[in-house]
């Protein structure tokens, strides 16, 4: 299973604020924040792009991660289970 992490990076004197993405083994990419949506919703276009841009498939779930860090995004359904 992977799992998407998203990191706000705020602007610079070159660039505007954008959502930093990554996920183990794959290349981290920068995503350009929307100013019409909220944070959450940027972070939530930034995984969608992301899994879009890796050709993954399925629902994601996801959720902000301690300290206001980010966010973490998984995929609903995936070969990996989980005893609780």
């Amino acid at each position: 299973m992977k799992a998407i992490t998203t990191k706000y990076a705020g602007p610079t004197n070159s660039r505007g604020s954008r959502i930093i993405v990554k996920a183990e083994g794959c290349p981290s990419r920068q995503y350009g924040c929307d100013d019409e949506l909220n944070v959450e919703e940027n972070h939530i276009q930034a995984a969608k792009a992301y899994r879009n841009l890796m050709g993954w498939s399925g629902e994601m779930l996801g959720g902000g991660l301690p300290d206001s860090t980010g966010y973490c995004f998984c995929f609903a359904k995936s070969h990996v289970k989980v005893e609780v």
